[in-house]
């Protein structure tokens, strides 16, 4: 039990910066913590959520509600995801060869079409939430709603993180991956793990709307999983937090259409 909790606290380490016990690290420490990846997804969508309903509470209304709620996001986890993003973008757009594009992902500057990635992602994530959530913004009463929903899509896309990896070898010859991928047993718990937070979600909002957005969510994770097997030839950090951003959106366009219908 304690060596799963450390592995859970490691997961959290990784993941945000919320402040959490540092526990010493050791080898294979994020190995055993890549299956609670979608539990702390659930905790980044409770805190999301709840920064949300808090921000009603003062009296906040509109747009500016979704716009400061989706910055929280971004800073409790250090930005990691759209640092991906922006990386991947870059690389597979502005190199011809693998090699050329591996050197420009691990460049720290950022070109056009990262900039382009960022930005798309951010107003389509803003859009996304405020096309799902302004009939229920005038409301504090609607707090368990925005917080479920939070969760549910940020504990999916991180699952997702794992069968990207899983599916593809590491990119980088001769470097050692940050992960080695899910065992059988991980992969279990990471899939009981979402269906444990999106089954009430589901039962709370709408089946549909959930199952809607997971289809979606992981049919976008396969089909940048096959992309990123076509440029660089596998997987890296940064094509593993591309494919959280472009979950997490994915699993909002198949929940909102459903919920939309």
């Amino acid at each position: 039990m304690k060596r799963e909790w450390l592995a859970f606290l490691s997961a959290v380490q990784f993941l945000t910066r919320l402040p959490v016990p540092d526990p010493s690290w050791e080898a294979g420490r994020l190995d055993r913590a890549a299956k609670w990846f979608p539990l702390v997804g659930a905790l980044v969508g409770l805190c999301s959520g709840m920064f949300l309903f808090g921000v009603i509470s003062l009296a906040f209304r509109g747009l500016p509600v979704l716009e400061l709620t989706v910055l929280f996001g971004v800073l409790i986890t250090g930005a990691l995801h759209e640092d991906g993003l922006a990386d991947t973008a870059d690389g597979f757009y502005g190199g011809r060869t693998t090699e050329k594009r591996l050197s420009i992902m691990r460049d720290s500057r950022i070109g056009t079409y990262g900039v382009i990635a960022l930005v798309f992602a951010l107003l389509l994530r803003i859009s996304l939430y405020e096309g799902y959530f302004s009939p229920l913004i005038s409301s504090a009463s609607y707090a368990a709603t925005m917080v479920a929903t939070f969760m549910a899509a940020q504990t999916v896309s991180r699952a997702l993180i794992l069968v990207h990896v899983s599916a593809l070898p590491y990119a980088r010859e001769g470097a050692t991956p940050p992960l080695s991928g899910a065992t059988k047993g991980g992969i279990i718990t990471c899939a009981v793990t979402t269906l444990i937070v999106c089954i009430p979600v589901a039962k709370f909002i709408s089946f549909g709307a959930v199952v809607a957005g997971m289809a979606v969510a992981t049919a976008s994770a396969l089909a940048f999983t096959r992309l990123s097997r076509k440029r660089i030839g596998g997987w890296t950090g940064d094509t593993a937090g591309s494919t959280q951003v472009i979950s997490e959106l994915s699993f909002m366009i198949g929940f909102s259409a459903w919920i939309w219908s």
